[in-house]
């Protein structure tokens, strides 16, 4: 009977040892299969990058000259206007100059200001091959306060528009005091001179 409990206990401690190896293989299978998996997915991953680069490339290389504006058809000599800080009801005219750099005329179809504050004006007749012209921009600065504002050029037979900005500063103006005010009572007792 001892020889049987022993034996039974020597089977059981195999069996337990087998799996105890098992569950370890199991382990070691799972742990390969991951590296394995995640491999196979980083090798996936990296090409489709490589793929990316090459294409951003072909959209950066067109052949055509862009200007400041990023046309190839018309030619700013600016496409900021920075006012700087000035003066409430100062003057807020500035211009964009702007030449036609194809062989055809050029027709602006639209030209319109970010918000009622900021008013372009512009050539309504085609602009002839290598001739130039200007758009003026009127800033209201009456409205006081830091401005970022946009216009936005459409020309006909293109489908890219040009978008020029205005920004600065009008100055707040100090408040008026009439003259000979008295300050405010601070509540203190006024002195008597007796």
């Amino acid at each position: 009977m001892k020889k049987v409990a022993l034996t039974l206990s020597a089977v059981v401690a195999l069996v337990c040892g087998l799996q105890a190896q098992t569950g370890t293989a199991k382990k070691e299978t799972t742990a390969k299969t991951t590296t394995t998996a995640t491999t196979a997915t980083a090798k996936t991953t990296t090409p489709a990058k490589e793929t990316a680069a090459p294409a951003k490339e072909a959209q950066v290389s067109t052949g055509k000259t862009a200007d400041a504006a990023g046309t190839d058809f018309v030619k700013f000599d600016k496409v900021l206007h920075d006012y700087g800080t000035v003066k409430k009801g100062a003057d807020g005219n500035c211009e964009f100059v702007f030449k036609n750099t194809t062989s055809a005329p050029l027709v602006i179809t639209s030209c319109y200001g970010s918000c009622g504050c900021t008013v372009p004006n512009w050539p309504k007749e085609p602009l002839m091959p290598g001739k130039t012209a200007s758009i003026k921009v009127h800033y209201d600065t009456n409205r006081t306060g830091p401005f970022e504002k946009t216009v936005t050029v459409n020309y006909q037979d293109h489908t890219q528009a040009v978008t020029l900005k205005i920004k600065g500063t009008v100055e707040t103006p100090p408040a008026d005091v009439p003259f000979g005010s008295q300050p405010a009572n601070s509540g203190a007792p006024l002195e008597r001179n007796n």
